[in-house]
């Protein structure tokens, strides 16, 4: 007499115990049979096969031929705890609620399998499943309002080898913020962001959460400051806001636009506060914003600073004064080449941008005097 075959693993987590008082009854749906562990037969099913040895007429024993078996049938019960799945469950507390007599439900439109693995996972033994299964089971999870079992398998998605493309549309069809997060943390430079006939295809929410990683790869790649904060083990790292003081909020977004593709210029564009028109970039705040691009260390805009410097009209003992202040070479430069006779020094002692001049510069004029008069 033939064994009974062992029961599968998503049997053996469902079977009939004096801890479960309900049975949810899987409706037969056909099953993917790619795993050892679901072939297998309902014990009571269960019919072995039998050997039939053919005599030749020789006498000799041919080949055993193999009588036909029963079709395979898969369980379609699962043994539960009422309380433990209506806790996580809304879906399943309503149901309950509603026929509290009631210990049989019948589960539609899923597979014995699948509907074992999801609920295994709000157990102490969850039953392990591929990655290809992952999507499958979230949308059961939200089918049957099981966040915890939902957050399992993003846990699952956010260890797993897939490409973070991958990821960030998942992330974005089942509201998955800590695989999101994940997956954008995975974007590692610019061009990495996806195309613009993909990202018409997510929300708005995650649209917005990609532009923002947009932002800090653009800072930390241009600011030695920005990318200690973002990259670095400082609090602001987990911050979804992080605080910016003592800054004017239109002179910092004007600061932050000059690494960007389409930056703020100086000419046409202004903006409006206390009913007064003040250009973005202007001879008059261009001080402010070199300050902020010391502070917070973005050596690429100080440069596209000092070009606008060099064009306009300000005074040149000014512009030399903040070209030694923010050590801006090429504006020093020019400014004293524009010293171009020696009358062009009269009266420069009595400026009062001369007397915080630095000795150091005070030198370099007097090599551009000396080189004038000696017409070199």
């Amino acid at each position: 007499m033939s064994a009974t075959p062992a029961m599968s693993i998503y049997e053996s987590t469902f079977a009939q115990s004096d801890k479960t008082d309900a049975v949810l009854v899987v409706e037969p749906k056909e099953e993917n049979d790619d795993d050892s562990d679901e072939d297998y037969l309902a014990p009571e099913l269960y019919e072995p096969s039998i050997k039939v040895m053919r005599w030749s007429s020789y006498g000799r024993a041919q080949q055993p031929a193999v009588a036909p078996r029963t079709s395979r049938v898969q369980p379609t019960k699962l043994y539960v705890n009422k309380a433990l799945l209506s806790y996580h469950s809304d879906y399943f507390k309503e149901v309950f609620d509603a026929n509290p007599k009631n210990n049989e439900v019948k589960i539609e439109e899923v597979t014995y399998k699948e509907l074992a693995t999801l609920l295994s996972l709000i157990q102490d033994n969850p039953i392990k499943f591929e990655q290809k299964d992952a999507e499958k089971l979230i949308i059961l999870a939200d089918r049957f309002q099981l966040p915890a079992a939902k957050r399992h398998v993003e846990l699952f998605l956010i260890a797993s080898s897939l490409y973070y493309s991958a990821k960030i549309q998942i992330a974005n069809n089942y509201d998955l913020d800590e695989l999101l997060k994940a997956a954008l943390l995975e974007i590692t430079h610019i061009n990495h962001i996806p195309d613009e006939n993909t990202l018409k295809n997510y929300s708005e929410e995650t649209n917005l959460k990609i532009f923002n990683r947009c932002l800090e790869l653009l800072l930390s790649y241009h600011s030695a400051h920005f990318n200690s904060l973002f990259n670095s083990d400082f609090k602001e790292k987990k911050m979804r806001e992080i605080p910016i003081n003592d800054v004017d909020l239109h002179e910092f977004a004007t600061l932050l636009s000059l690494v960007q593709k389409n930056p703020m210029v100086p000419t046409g564009i202004f903006l409006r506060k206390s009913q007064i028109k003040k250009p973005l970039i202007s001879e008059n705040n261009v001080e402010n914003l070199l300050k902020l691009a010391d502070r917070f260390l973005i050596p690429s805009v100080k440069r596209h600073l000092e070009l606008f410097l060099i064009s306009t009209k300000k005074d040149r003992l000014e512009k030399i004064l903040i070209a030694e202040k923010y050590q801006l070479e090429d504006l020093m430069e020019r400014e004293i080449e524009k010293y171009q006779r020696p009358k062009d020094f009269k009266n420069i002692e009595e400026s009062r941008n001369f007397s915080q001049i630095s000795n150091a510069t005070k030198i370099k004029l007097l090599y551009r005097l000396s080189a004038v008069k000696h017409n070199r």
